[in-house]
């Protein structure tokens, strides 16, 4: 029941609070990803640029600052492939979807190759020459004019019996050399037709492989490198170096009067130089653990790689350095869950695919927010291969891993791990090993205790309760032996005990439908069959297939299907069920996450669907292309919601999506408020923000004199936004303004002022 507010001393009543507060961005993206694994590297002055599978970083030498840039950012792609200074000193870098971006203090698209008809478009290479810059694609080379912001010519046709794969270009001698998969092809850049193959001489004559890897000039010769050695154009052919032969060449650049080459060692990579091409070649450095990508020179002669797995490393000091963003381990994130402090935890993979474990903690400063837990610095973990990771008793994480059980977190500590061996101990889930657990879900009772679930125990006793550190109580499946599948469990208000049977990449039709479970027999129907039901296609659902589980505001359950979604309004009754509407009935739904406002976030293969609390509205879709790549994947795994900030995380396997959104998490009481930003000014494209409410609160802005300006509910659970304007939809007078909010009960009500500044 809402009450009036009646103006009494507002000088007594009125409790103040003018702290700083973090402004809300209301649809702001961020992405996260993994840019260890670098594609190309090049230097501009002292700040030396990185591509990634994740998108591009920057390192300034001298501040030892990193910056990274996603999509969200302004990039096109994030897959991307090569990196290039231009002569105007822009960053270019290409995407293996053929987009390239160009950055002069802000990023810029040339979307004609991704656009193009082309099937194979990945960009491997610039090249800058003047006005002109080369990009080097599957299919060719395209002339770019950058005064005109235009192309020019594109050259597909070299004069191979074939269409071999382009990857490498470079303009010496008057003459352009384009290295391909299937040798080298050059002409007089004076030729009156490159587009045709007459001018173009080819070469394939490398033994051992023909696959052009790299090309630099050495003086005035030009350098070929190849999987099986270093060959020199001769003014006629090609003949090998025979002090680099047998090198696996990967990268190569020359500073004037040197060469130097990388090439793939059995454990790493080696960086040689020589001199001229008779002199033997001068070991410089090497690597192990990692291999190489590219390299580059900086403007002091340093040398720098990059590497598939450690970032970029810098020789100094007769050691290699290793610098990459401060970031996850992978760009994997199946599995998302916030704990009660905000803090983000995500799993990476399954079966051998795995990367182990992250958590991204908001609260921290930039360079540390990101922690991965691997085997290599935890050996208790035995594998990578974490692959869900839930919310247990009084605040703690627990991560399954496939075949290797589950670990109990702490904050960022491993406190406990099940498994076969530990006491008390997991069944195995498969007969041939009886040391492989595969735990499906973990759920918080209302007990304190933590309930379990195995993928498919192999002594049938697939639902586990722990009851204390020592103590396991295992629950017998009653229904058909052969076609369980435990997958998640969530335990509801009643106790009942809710079983998912089904992964986004394991799906079958043999699947029996949703199961639940409730020991203490309150749920009707279940007394004759040991506390446990079943839901299937023939009680009206749509799909056999149960994908995830949720539990909104008002105690209903939802269960995510491979076709829509079925809710179970009354827990009690479990036949007691409504669908969603329209747009998600045919989608499959892999993930579920509920908001401050009881709207529903749903995760499927086309992206993600916003539902208002009941299911019947569609409130938004976003996908890759409405996002503009901020959502990074179509195929969205996992969804959490951090309540308190409010920021909704979308897991995907090319990376990590937020969105900033409205509702966060209300208070049991009121306080204080605090408004950001105080004071106020208007008119402005932004809103104040007004934090501290409790649930359903309304908001009244009253003058000094005792009107009331504005009203209006809160619009994001715990908090609320005004535009500066009044009743009258007119923007407000400067002057001090007292906002006054009160509880849905009328119980509590408290105030705050704000200042205001008409512009």
């Amino acid at each position: 029941m809402k009450i009036s507010f009646l103006i009494v001393s507002l000088a007594a009543s009125v409790s103040v609070s003018l702290l700083p507060a973090q402004p809300a961005h209301i649809g702001t993206w961020h992405v996260f990803t993994d840019m260890k694994q670098v594609t190309g590297i090049a230097a501009s002055g002292a700040t030396i640029w990185a591509s990634t599978n994740g998108g591009i970083f920057s390192y300034d030498t001298l501040s030892g600052s990193i910056s990274r840039f996603t999509t969200a950012e302004g990039l096109a792609s994030l897959d991307l492939r090569a990196v290039a200074i231009d002569a105007g000193n822009a960053v270019w870098t290409g995407a293996g979807d053929g987009s390239v971006n160009v950055y002069d203090g802000g990023w810029r698209t040339i979307a004609d190759i991704r656009e193009s008809n082309r099937v194979n478009k990945a960009i491997h290479s610039f090249v800058s020459a003047g006005d002109t810059m080369l990009i080097v694609t599957d299919f060719g080379v395209s002339v770019f004019r950058r005064t005109r912001w235009e192309f020019a010519d594109t050259y597909t046709n070299f004069g191979f019996s074939g269409q071999p794969t382009i990857q490498v270009v470079l303009k010496h001698g008057g003459r352009i050399w384009v290295g391909t998969s299937a040798g080298i092809a050059y002409a007089f850049e004076s030729a009156p037709d490159l587009a045709g193959p007459a001018p173009w001489t080819v070469s394939s004559s490398f033994p051992g492989s023909a696959s052009v890897t790299a090309l630099a000039a050495l003086h005035d010769t030009v350098c070929v490198g190849t999987p099986a050695g270093v060959f020199v154009f001769n003014g006629s052919g090609f003949v090998p170096v025979p002090s680099l032969a047998g090198r696996s060449v990967v990268a190569m650049q020359g500073d004037g009067s040197r060469l130097y080459v990388v090439s793939a060692t059995g454990g790493g990579f080696a960086v040689e130089s020589i001199e001229s091409v008779p002199a033997a070649p001068v070991p410089v450095a090497s690597g192990s653990g990692t291999s190489a990508a590219a390299m580059t020179l900086g403007p002091d002669g340093s040398i720098w790689v990059g590497t598939r797995n450690q970032g970029i490393a810098r020789w100094i000091g007769g050691a290699w350095s290793f610098l990459s963003p401060n970031g996850p381990n992978s760009n994997q994130f199946i599995s998302l869950v916030t704990d009660p402090s905000g803090i983000l935890w995500a799993a990476s993979g399954t079966d051998g695919g795995g990367k182990g474990f992250y958590r991204y903690d908001p609260a921290l400063p930039d360079g540390s927010r990101w922690k991965s837990f691997t085997r290599t610095s935890n050996p208790q973990m035995e594998t990578d291969d974490y692959y869900k990771v839930r919310i247990g008793p009084e605040g703690s994480i627990w991560v399954c891993a496939w075949g290797n059980g589950v670990l109990r977190m702490d904050g960022d500590t491993i406190s406990r791990k099940y498994d076969t061996r530990s006491t008390p101990s997991l069944p195995s889930t498969v007969p041939q090993d009886l040391n492989y657990p595969v735990v499906g879900g973990v759920s918080p009772g209302r007990d304190g205790t933590t309930w379990l679930t195995v993928r498919t125990a192999v002594d049938g006793n697939a639902l586990l309760q722990l009851t204390s550190d020592s103590t396991i109580v295992p629950y017998r499946n009653q229904y058909n032996s052969t076609d369980r599948l435990f997958q998640d469990v969530l335990v509801d208000q009643y106790g009942t005990k809710w079983i998912a049977n089904a992964e986004p990449n394991q799906k079958s039709s043999v699947f029996p439908g949703l199961y639940y479970f409730n020991e203490a027999l309150t749920v009707p129907g279940t007394t004759n069959t040991g506390g446990w039901g079943l839901l299937s296609q023939s009680d009206g659902l749509e799909s056999n297939i149960v994908l995830c589980l949720a539990q909104d505001l008002d105690g209903q359950v939802w269960a995510g299907l491979d076709l829509g979604v079925v809710i179970i309004t009354d827990p009690l009754y479990p036949k007691s069920r409504r669908t969603t509407s329209y747009p998600v009935r045919e989608q499959s739904v892999q993930t579920i996450a509920v908001d401050a406002i009881n709207n529903k976030w749903l995760g499927t293969k086309e992206g993600v669907f916003e539902l208002n609390s009941d299911g019947s509205q569609l409130l938004a879709h976003y996908d890759v292309l409405t996002t503009s790549g901020r959502l990074v994947d179509n195929d969205v795994r996992a969804i959490a919601i951090d309540q308190r900030r409010g920021i909704v995380y979308f897991g995907t396997e090319k990376g990590l999506s937020s969105l900033e959104i409205a509702p966060v998490q209300t208070r049991t009481s009121m306080d204080q408020l605090t408004f950001a930003p105080n004071p106020f000014l208007v008119p402005n494209g932004d809103e104040v923000v007004i934090e501290g409410l409790t649930a359903n609160s309304t908001i009244k802005v009253l003058s000094v004199s005792g009107s009331v300006v504005a009203e209006f509910p809160a619009q994001g659970g715990g908090r609320a936004f005004w535009d500066g304007k009044g009743n009258d939809g007119a923007y407000v007078s400067s002057g001090m303004y007292f906002v006054v909010a009160h509880a849905e009960n009328g119980t509590n009500v408290t105030s705050g002022k704000l200042a205001v500044v008409r512009r």
